[in-house]
């Protein structure tokens, strides 16, 4: 399935992304953020869902692909973006505020990402009500076994590598919500009364990461 037009010019990007689900537009929170950030800037790309992440060298989407590359993993999609797409440019003339984007971004990511995967699959009634059936969806029934358990296997190796959580194994509910609650404090005392992060006049990758 392929939405939204192609790029004028010879160089299409393609977003290759988990499908929509649960009420999102993606099934995975790092293809959101790609997907938000993209918006953001205007970029013009074909989007592609899938569930096969063999296309990635991590394994998983999203993978960004131009007529010359094929980028996997969050951080390294942004990285391309701001080198052939201007994303961020607002912040690279001072370098103070472009260091604390990417700061703030890696800190954020570190700690939301594991949350989001301990909501999405390590609580039973989200996981068996609304995540696998939104998976079975998009698939085969021949693929119902593997595809669900694969992206499962995928989040519960997320939490255990999270470094904010006490015990990666046994992570608790009142953790997980407490984490999630001290980081977005300190989006909100950054964010302050402004419309972006750092004071911007535009958003950036630190805004799509926080909020996408």
């Amino acid at each position: 399935e392929c939405i939204t037009t192609m790029a004028d010019d010879e160089d299409v990007l393609e977003l290759v992304k988990y499908p929509a689900g649960m009420g999102l537009r993606s099934m995975g929170d790092d293809c959101m953020i790609v997907e938000t950030l993209m918006r953001f800037q205007g970029i013009t790309f074909v989007e592609t869902t899938s569930l096969n992440g063999t296309q990635s060298t991590t394994g998983h989407l999203p993978v960004l692909s131009s007529n010359t590359d094929a980028i996997s993993g969050v951080f390294n999609i942004i990285d391309y973006l701001r080198k052939h797409h201007e994303v961020d440019s607002h912040l690279v003339t001072d370098p103070r505020l472009f260091a604390e984007c990417k700061a703030l971004s890696g800190y954020v990511y570190d700690r939301l990402s594991p949350c989001i995967s301990y909501l999405w699959v390590w609580t039973n009634e989200n996981w068996e009500s609304r995540f696998e059936p939104a998976i079975g969806n998009h698939i085969s029934w021949t693929q119902r076994w593997y595809v669900p358990a694969r992206l499962l296997n995928a989040h519960e190796a997320r939490i255990r590598r999270a470094t904010c959580f006490a015990n990666g194994d046994q992570v608790t509910q009142e953790e997980v919500l407490a984490v999630a609650r001290e980081t977005f404090s300190v989006l909100n005392a950054r964010l302050g009364s402004n419309s972006f992060l750092f004071g911007a006049r535009a958003p950036s990758s630190g805004d799509a990461v926080a909020y996408g």
